[in-house]
Parts: C-alpha cells; sequence; structure tokens
C-alpha cells in the first residue's frame, strides 16, 4: 500500500501541475491562435513540420529518456530499500 506523506494542499498543487503539463499538447496550440490570430496557420504549420521531420528521433529519444528515468528510480529504490534492511 502507497501512502504519501504529503499534506492534501501538497497534493493538490502537484495534481494541477501535472494536469497542466499534460494538457500543454492542447493548451500551446490554443494560446498560439490567440496571440498570433492572423499567423497562427504558419507557426502552426511549422510546428507540424517540426514534428513530421523529427518524428523518428521523438519516437526513439522520448520513450529512452523516461525508460532510463525510470530504471534509474527503480534501482535507486532498491538500494534504499536494501540499506534499511541491513539497519
Amino acid at each position: 500500500m502507497l501512502v504519501s506523506t504529503l499534506s492534501i494542499s501538497q497534493q493538490i498543487i502537484i495534481t494541477l501541475l501535472v494536469v497542466l503539463v499534460f494538457c500543454t499538447s492542447v493548451s500551446v496550440p490554443v494560446l498560439i491562435a490567440f496571440i498570433f490570430p492572423h499567423r497562427a496557420e504558419e507557426k502552426l504549420g511549422w510546428i507540424k513540420q517540426t514534428i513530421d521531420t523529427h518524428r523518428y528521433q521523438i519516437g526513439i529519444w522520448v520513450p529512452l529518456v523516461f525508460g532510463l528515468l525510470f530504471i534509474l528510480r527503480g534501482i535507486r529504490s532498491l538500494m534504499y530499500v536494501a540499506v534499511l534492511d541491513s539497519l
């Protein structure tokens, strides 16, 4: 069972930050359309072209980086448990 030691206000703040990060794929294009109403198509087209051009690299590096982060986090947790068990 996982129990957080964070207060409810800290949990709410973290939850809101996570939601904000995951909503950027929707909010960034909307913000561009509001900030540059006449040039939004040009700006969004450039973003789409850049993503299409680097799709292969993004598809390799993003999962690789997240995988490495999760592996390192798991190793660190295992080392922490091993240290606690040895005490």
